[in-house]
């Protein structure tokens, strides 16, 4: 930072010769857009939009199979796109909201999108808002209240230091009331308070909390709860604050926001291709609350429970490292709950599946011939279906593991031991026309002035949200001429490199 973008190539144990480009577009703070398009004559590399320089070949292409990034970076989604046209500049990437209605069983046809969401952020969390709230605009929220925890807060701030102005201190306290407040000039204001308390321990929740001209207008799971009235100017509110003990899924910001959009549901559409894996079909699923790159072990609910019909998605890879991973259906969170299904592959060895009850393991059955393989990626969908548990495994049926436990009993998803699982989550009508699937995250283009959609989409093959730095990946089948890196981050302040 502060100096040029250096570009050169790795070879027989030595660097090669050195190319820079001395208008560097990164800048300490901001938040970029990075686009590296696999041409037949280099790399051809965008930078918020702007082609910045083109590096030729030096490599072959099919010699190429992983991607690396480090340093001081805060990467919030890559991926690759698949058939890239500069026809999709600039972009902005969002994730679908789709509106149900109140019984949460029907879905309707209402759409917001969430701008530049963040998945399973890292808390204390502090990020930009970026372009500042205006009214119209409300923040999306969704997680899950901890049965250890005592409070959670939510804050507007005017900046990113701990003695930066709050215009909305939003806390909820569990067993007790949500506290409301305002800090300036180094004080807290007067307290506003809510006694029906909407947060529960254990339970999943959406916030939903909206810019209006009068104040912030919160909603809870779809329930107007309160209207706090603006004490400090909009125009000096920068940044979003949240800390204390809550399981956030996903957050980002709504920039039109309509009542008609309640209730809400999170999905990540599955799109499928032909078997060749070349041509997409125009089958689709919806993954219901998916959550990307859970730290393990992962304990979490199943909304609204199990029932016929629906299935287990999970796509991951094994590491190199791996002796056996874990899926367990179970009938509570505790080590001692029932479990109706636990699936355990086991490394170089073979699959077993049995069940849990009243303290005791019950009797075992397995899979010799086992498709999970140290160092590749896998996707795995669990279907269930009134006589049993239909596993398939990279779009081949593998088993059906019948019902020991009823159904209704099963209440909790855990995954434990070594693998490295990039999604998860529950399709809510499953149909084997969907094999086999490809994940995407789709890019939406904005015109010039980001201000109007236009209808150009791309999607990224198997998103990445919030990697872990270092990051070493494979690149699933390879580079060819036409693909594309998108990596959209933020440089920190304190970032050199």
């Amino acid at each position: 930072m502060g100096s040029n973008v250096i570009m050169n190539s790795f070879r027989n144990g030595g660097w090669e010769s050195e190319e820079s480009l001395s208008d560097n577009p990164f800048i300490k703070g901001e938040a970029f857009e990075t686009i590296i398009v696999i041409k037949s004559e280099g790399y051809q590399i965008y930078v918020n939009g702007k082609e910045q320089y083109t590096f030729k070949h030096r490599i072959p292409l099919e010699k190429v199979s992983t991607l690396n990034i480090k340093g001081v970076v805060d990467v919030k989604l890559l991926g690759f796109i698949q058939n890239w046209s500069t026809t999709s500049f600039p972009t902005e990437v969002t994730t679908q909201i789709i509106s149900l209605g109140s019984s949460r069983g029907k879905r309707s046809t209402v759409q917001s999108e969430i701008l530049q969401p963040v998945q399973n952020p890292i808390l204390p969390y502090v990020g930009p808002i970026s372009g500042g709230l205006r009214v119209g605009m409300a923040l999306y929220l969704q997680g899950v209240v901890p049965t250890n925890a005592d409070w959670f807060v939510i804050n507007f701030k005017t900046g990113s230091s701990e003695t930066d102005d709050i215009a909305l201190h939003f806390l909820p306290q569990m067993g007790s009331n949500v506290i409301m407040n305002s800090f300036r000039n180094g004080g807290w204001e007067s307290e506003e308070s809510l006694s029906d308390n909407p947060f529960i321990k254990g339970e999943a929740f959406e916030t939903i909390i909206v810019i209006k001209s009068e104040g912030y207008q919160i909603y809870v799971n779809g329930k107007e709860q309160y209207t706090f009235k603006h004490r400090i100017p909009l125009e000096k509110v920068s940044t979003l604050n949240i800390k204390g003990v809550v399981d956030v899924k996903l957050l980002g910001f709504i920039q039109n926001w309509s009542t008609t959009s309640f209730t809400t549901e999170v999905t990540t559409q599955i799109i499928s291709l032909g078997s060749s894996r070349a041509e997409r079909s125009t089958v689709q699923s919806e993954i219901l609350q998916p959550v990307q790159n859970p730290i393990l072990p992962y304990v979490g609910p199943i909304s609204g429970g199990l029932r016929d019909g629906m299935a287990l998605y999970l796509q991951g890879v094994v590491p190199t490292n791996a002796d056996w991973f874990v899926i367990n259906f179970k009938t509570g969170s505790s080590e001692t709950d029932d479990i109706a299904l636990h699936f355990l592959p086991q490394m170089g060895s073979n699959v077993i599946m049995n069940s849990f009850r009243n303290g005791g393991w019950e009797s075992e059955e397995s899979l010799s011939d086992n498709p999970f393989i140290k160092g590749e990626a896998f996707e795995t969908i669990i279907v269930i279906k009134s006589e049993g548990y239909q596993i398939y495994v990279n779009g081949k049926e593998q088993y059906t593991f019948k019902h020991r436990i009823p159904l209704e009993k099963v209440s909790t998803l855990n995954i434990k031991g070594v693998v490295d699982v990039k999604l998860l989550g529950f399709i809510q009508n499953w149909s084997t026309t969907s094999f086999p699937t490809e994940v995407t995250t789709q890019i939406i283009s904005l015109g010039s002035s980001r201000g109007k959609r236009s209808t150009v989409q791309s999607e990224i093959l198997q998103p990445v949200q919030n990697p872990i730095l270092p990051y070493v990946g494979p690149i699933s089948g390879g580079l060819r001429d036409g693909m594309a890196l998108y990596l959209q981050g933020v440089v920190p302040t304190n970032a050199d490199w």
